[in-house]
């Protein structure tokens, strides 16, 4: 489909670097050459970890050194497979979470170029580092046909740009290999001798705009029942030209893209997606996708894809400004249908587990006939503990599908791709363990060994190896009635091709009533296909959309919209009160394809009685009213009675960017009247910015959605009308004290604005204005604000107006400051706002605080007596450095800062009695870090000398003890935990609600283990991994072998989970050897982390003792 959404993502903005600082490249061993580890033991041992359903074997099909690092694979009809690997991921291929100080830059990006100049402008010598290594697609054959590879070859490489990303994707077929690896979608063709392509051609380039998270790349490689290509791209976004000379520019989203076989055509699919990896399609050419979450407590999510669906997500949301997730968490927008969802966003399918990667539908033939229908899904989760692939079964539910079924099915493995292949058996890609590059690689074959040998199986291998090209149309027509989807799609396909001939068999069989649908469903494509060079095939197609048969009826229905034929529109119109949903939801669709104006009140009236029920209906009602655009009939039916009529129009004018969408916010249903202000901030509706702002004045701005949004459009508006009204709602007390806070922390950034939206976090820049508008609207609400009992609303007042450079509230300041009757948080931000404006009665005001009842505020005295009282401040910091854990913080803090002499002093004298163990934990990291930032020489010296200290002691906590006291449930660990970017623990962790289960659950933790145990943890976890998540290969003495999870062990004994799910106990006396895996959870995190997030850290899994109806233990009273 040619996308009818008025984007912002067609605006070209420039990059400027000039504010940022130079990045350094993180230090790795690059190299323009594949590093691979040699075959071991453990090879030979993993089968023997598989956990396998009752009825099938895997055997070892190849592994390292024939490949490494592999993402995704693809067998052609002779069973050769190509495998993708990556020898860029996280090193070349960079994640944003480690270059956090680019945040910015990134998001801006608006195209690769914008990405490749700002990787120069950025790194300068180290963006040579970009280019070194390179990625590799990989051939692999059994050539002497024994059931193990005995050949491997590099097909293709030379994928070393700098931005070049991870390949991630492959397709073979009829000799054509298509290949995607950012930024670009390649063709290959051909084999030599040495087993390389003979031919390349870059079918399609810029896909890849953000640097964004490692693995959010362009994958997903399928043929599509309308002889499409499919591929799928994550939030890195695109900004492509396609062969036609247009643009296609969703830089902030993933999505599905489709396009003819030689790159014609390219089309967006479904957007809004966050990391759409491996795409499948059912035998009635539905297509999906599973989704990965943020991390910020959503749920990985099944997917069906639909024409000009959009699923919520922008690349924004995961460096939100509003924090963990903006409003993708926080009003749930990733959810499954709930009342009060947002419509503008299609709702899931169903949540799924963690992780998931490669995706195949049962093709009807392959492993044994239980199994077909349903959806195999890896779920990659870093260890092979917790990873494997699940079996989902699905059940139409009108126009969508709900989930019907859903098991284990294979465990013990870290899978990152699944195929049926043509000789009939299930293929598994095995990354093998942990998170890096683990420089190994393995494939499984898994069969069931009684059906592997039935008929059925070796027809189908000897159909798929030999092809179709050589067969009369009469066989090819025999075979649209094959149970195995891949040899019926190839003939069906081989018949369009077939000219009049192939036509013939295709209309005879698409026209059969008593034909079965399957073969009926393949002709109806096949005619489609065809139509596209053949007009004549028109008449057939319509009267297919009269077929008794539903499916067949939706199938030619869409037909008509793709083909755009004409003068259907009563046809179409009748097909939206058909009583199967999806003619309905095609028919709509085709409507809006075929712009019919005329259809406009049938749109409605579908709407009226869908009632928003089937959500995927009410998605293809809006987009047959974008596509007929019939304005006058909408704008008459604004106030229809029906909620479901209303909600129709109002997100066909998000689509069409219509300013008549603001009459929606004044709907009589508060979730339309949500959804209308989502649509002017977010979409955006930038024309209707002064009825969103216009909001904030009435009772609907106490609802929080509404009213960020009301606050955002008189903050993106920005004239002095705007910043005036900010200022009295910021003033007022009944206004919500949250949204006070925000307009006041949008204020303060009035002058120098963030380049990204507020709401949803991606890049929509806004030219710097005077800082004084806000200034005096500000300064014009200053008593009332100043008169506050609410401390966290006066101090982040004087920040602001401390940001906005404000200088004549002194007297106002210095009153609040002076006053013991208001709230020591006010007074301080008052008495640090004058200090730092350099007030001329600062003597008085250090005098008046130094002898304050406010001890917060006597602390802030501190630093200014250091200097203008040296000889009374000593006294107070040489008691201080040595009183309790909290003086001694405070103590280091004003020290850090100082240059008086004595400073140098306390500090060395206590970094002496840091060494000889005499400085309590908690105060340890504040005394670190002055010593560290400290500029006098002698300190750094002493500071040096304690490090070498350090550095002797085997202790592997050594460096980190002051990580062992840090206060109980400090508010830090909780943001390292749930949202810092590098380590984000809630990826693989559960701890008492948002997270996932990759790790162990972490909700009673601190009853389990002790700090210096977490501590270990956390900065050397392969010291001692937690029961049940150790994966051992134990060799016996007696030369036999047993793989699974160490479940527990004394001095005698360990005990095995083993894969068939028993425990096992074996003498440590018959053990050879025990191999063990390393742990899944890296070991860079106390090089990684700051010291203050380790010991905040620390102290938050402390406090998690969750016990089974313990709400208060966390923090739940």
């Amino acid at each position: 489909m040619k996308t009818c959404l008025a984007s912002l993502a067609m605006v070209s903005f420039a990059v400027s670097f000039a504010s940022a600082a130079k990045m350094s490249l993180e230090e790795h061993d690059r190299v323009p050459y594949p590093v691979i580890d040699d075959a071991s033991e453990e090879t030979a041992l993993a089968v023997q970890q598989l956990k396998l359903p009752e009825g099938i074997e895997a055997k070892l099909w190849a592994a390292e050194p024939m490949l490494a690092n592999p993402v995704a694979f693809d067998f052609d009809e002779q069973g050769r497979l190509f495998v993708t690997e990556t020898y860029r991921y996280l090193t070349s291929v960079i994640d944003i979470r480690n270059y956090m100080d680019m945040v910015e830059e990134d998001l801006a990006f608006r195209s690769v170029e914008d990405r490749r100049e700002g990787i120069e402008e950025l790194f300068g010598e180290d963006a040579r580092g970009f280019a070194i290594e390179g990625e590799i697609l990989r051939l692999l054959e059994d050539r002497d046909r024994d059931g193990v590879a005995d050949h491997s070859s590099i097909y293709a490489d030379g994928f070393n740009t700098s931005v070049d990303g991870i390949a991630s994707g492959v397709l073979a077929r009829q000799g054509d290999v298509y290949f995607t690896n950012i930024p670009n979608l390649w063709k290959f063709d051909g084999i030599d001798e040495e087993g390389s392509a003979e031919q390349r051609e870059k079918l399609l380039s810029g896909f890849g705009v953000h640097f964004g998270f490692t693995g959010h790349d362009l994958h997903g490689l399928i043929l599509g029942p309308d002889g499409k290509l499919y591929f799928s791209i994550g939030d890195r976004g695109a900004n492509v030209e396609t062969k036609e000379g247009e643009t296609i520019a969703y830089q902030d989203t993933g999505a599905v893209y489709r396009c003819n076989l030689d790159g014609t055509d390219l089309e967006i699919v479904h957007w809004g997606l966050r990391n759409p990896q491996e795409l499948a399609f059912d035998e009635f050419g539905n297509l999906f996708t599973g989704d990965n979450d943020c991390d910020n407590g959503d749920y990985e999510r099944l997917v069906l894809i639909a024409e000009g669906g959009d699923s919520g997500w922008r690349v924004g949301h995961q460096q939100a400004p509003l924090g963990r997730g903006g409003v993708w968490i926080s009003e749930g927008w990733w959810k499954t249908r709930f009342e009060g969802r947002t419509k503008f966003a299609l709702p899931p399918i169903s949540y799924v587990d963690d992780g998931p990667s490669g995706i195949a539908f049962h093709p009807g033939t392959g492993l044994s006939p239980e199994y077909e229908g349903h959806l195999f899904m890896t779920h990659f989760k870093g260890s092979i503990a917790s990873s494997g692939i699940t079996t989902y079964k699905l059940k139409p539910d009108g126009a969508w599908f709900e989930l019907d079924e859903k098991k284990d099915f294979l465990s013990g493995i870290l899978p990152t791709d699944v195929t049926f292949a043509p000789d009939g058996k299930f293929y598994v890609l095995d990354w093998v363990n942990g998170w890096p590059k683990s420089k190994k690689g393995r494939v499984y074959a898994l069969a069931n060994p009684n059906y592997l040998e039935t008929p059925i199986v070796k027809q189908t291998q000897e159909l798929i190896a030999t092809g179709m090209s050589e067969r009369p149309v009469n066989e090819l027509g025999e075979l649209l009635s094959h149970p195995n989807w891949n040899v019926r799609l190839e003939a069906q396909l081989e018949l369009a091709s077939r000219g009049e001939t192939g036509i013939q068999i295709l209309s005879a069989i698409a026209t059969d009533e008593s034909a079965g649908l399957r073969p009926r469903l393949h002709a109806t494509w096949g005619l489609g296909i065809a139509a596209r060079e053949e007009s004549s095939l028109n008449a057939t197609i319509v009267g297919l959309a009269s077929s008794s048969d539903a499916e067949i009826r939706a199938q030619a229905t869409k037909l008509i919209g793709d083909l755009e034929i004409g003068d259907q529109q009563e046809l179409l119109v009748s097909h939206l009160q058909d009583e199967s949903l999806r003619v309905r939801y095609f028919a709509a669709q085709s409507i809006g394809k075929l712009g019919i104006e005329e259809a406009t009140p049938a749109l409605l009236k579908a709407a009226e009685e869908n009632a928003d029920q089937d959500p995927y209906l009410s998605h293809a009602i809006v987009m047959g009213l974008v596509g007929s655009k019939n304005l006058y009939v909408m704008a008459e039916n604004v106030t229809h009675e029906s909620n479901a009529v209303r909600s129709a129009i109002l997100l066909t004018y998000r689509r069409l960017g219509d300013v008549n969408i603001a009459r929606f916010l004044h709907d009589e249903d508060e979730h339309i009247v949500l959804d209308a202000a989502r649509a002017i901030n977010d979409a955006p509706v930038t024309s209707a910015y002064a009825s969103l702002a216009a909001i904030l004045e009435s009772p609907l701005a106490q609802n929080p959605i509404l009213g960020l949004r009301a606050i955002n459009a008189h903050f993106r508006l920005g004239k002095a009308s705007n910043a005036e009204a900010l200022a009295k709602f910021a003033s007022n007390e009944q206004s919500p004290l949250n949204l006070r806070l925000e307009v006041l922390q949008q204020m303060a950034t009035w002058g120098s604005p963030l380049q990204r939206d507020r709401i949803m976090g991606v890049y929509q820049p806004l030219e710097s204005r005077p800082a004084s508008v806000a200034g005096e609207a500000l300064t014009a609400v200053a008593d009332d604000i100043l008169a506050s009992d609410k401390g966290e609303i006066v101090a982040s007042f004087i920040t602001a107006i401390g940001a906005l450079g404000i200088t004549e509230l002194s007297d106002s300041l210095c009153t609040l400051a002076s006053d013991p009757e208001r709230p020591g948080t006010a007074r301080v931000a008052a008495f640090n706002a004058l200090v730092a404006a350099q007030d001329p009665r600062l003597d008085e005001l250090v005098l008046m605080a130094s002898e304050s009842n406010a001890s917060e505020l006597r602390l802030a005295t501190l630093p200014i007596l250091t200097e203008t009282a040296p000889e009374q401040a000593e006294v107070t910091l040489e008691l201080m450095s040595k009183g309790s854990v909290e003086e001694q913080r405070v103590a280091y803090k004003t020290l850090a800062k100082s240059k008086q002499a004595f400073a140098e002093t306390l500090l060395i004298d206590s970094l002496t009695r840091l060494t000889d163990g005499k400085v309590p934990y908690g105060a340890q990291l504040e005394l670190l870090e002055a010593t560290e930032s400290h500029p006098s020489k002698t300190i750094k010296t002493a500071y040096q000398s304690y490090q070498s200290a350090i550095a002797a002691d085997p202790d592997p906590i050594a460096p980190y003890r002051f990580a062992l006291d840090g206060g109980e449930r400090r508010p830090g660990g909780s943001d390292a935990f749930m949202d810092n970017k590098i380590m984000a623990c809630v990826r693989c962790h559960i701890v008492y609600g948002p997270g996932e289960s990759a790790g162990p659950n972490l909700a009673d933790i601190g009853l389990r283990l002790d700090k210096r145990q977490l501590l270990e943890a956390i900065v050397a976890p392969n010291a001692s991994i937690a029961d049940g998540w150790n994966n051992v290969i134990v060799t016996l003495k007696d030369q036999s072998s047993k793989a699974g999870i160490l479940e527990s062990e004394d001095d005698d004994r360990i005990t095995l989970k083993l894969v068939s799910g028993e425990t096992e106990t074996l003498r440590k006396s018959d053990i050879a050897n025990t191999l063990s895996m390393p742990s899944s959870m890296p070991a860079v995190f106390g090089s990684m982390l700051s010291k203050r997030e380790i010991r905040d850290l620390v102290a938050f899994l402390e406090a998690q003792r969750w016990q089974p109806g313990d709400r208060a233990a966390h923090g739940e009273e």
